[in-house]
């Protein structure tokens, strides 16, 4: 969903993160302009690569420690760093003479409000956005899911049906 908003709502130019080549392919076909697979590459060296040193606006971060320090790091001054996702780990650190110096931001993202729900779904109506989907798991089958989910090798979001 961020790329796609991002990319056609707001008309960013994405670099997206990936853990395997797969979902690496995925993420272009949704509207990324590039791809750093973080667990062959690291994510500031490839960043300085594709934006000649300048660093990335925003990062949106929905794996959680694995991926913080070098994707932090990638932020250029005045960048925004969002968290929305702790797959990976709930701890990390921050090296605060960073945080400070070069004026970042850093914030949890959770959900939104009602205002922003809307938005979202007219974007949606409008068919700038498509869910992604993975699989749906029928509610007996939750904890195959719960499975799924900590394996990390899904793409999109998987839904349990009632």
């Amino acid at each position: 969903a961020a790329i796609q908003i991002a990319k056609n709502v707001i008309g960013a130019r994405i670099i997206a993160t990936t853990s395997t080549n797969e979902k690496g392919t995925k993420a272009l076909a949704l509207g990324a302009d590039h791809i750093i697979n973080y667990t062959s590459s690291d994510i500031y060296t490839e960043v300085n690569r594709i934006t000649c040193g300048q660093g990335v606006d925003v990062v949106v971060d929905h794996v959680g420690a694995k991926f913080f320090e070098s994707a932090f790091n990638s932020l250029k001054p005045g960048g925004r760093y969002g968290i929305c996702g702790v797959t990976t780990g709930y701890k990390t650190q921050l090296h605060l003479g960073s945080l400070f110096t070069k004026q970042i931001q850093v914030f949890g993202v959770y959900m939104g409000c009602k205002k922003d729900m809307i938005e979202t779904v007219d974007v949606l109506n409008q068919g700038k956005i498509d869910p992604v989907i993975h699989q749906i798991f029928p509610l007996d089958q939750a904890l195959d899911a719960h499975k799924t989910m900590d394996a990390i090798n899904f793409f999109g979001k998987l839904i349990l049906r009632i």
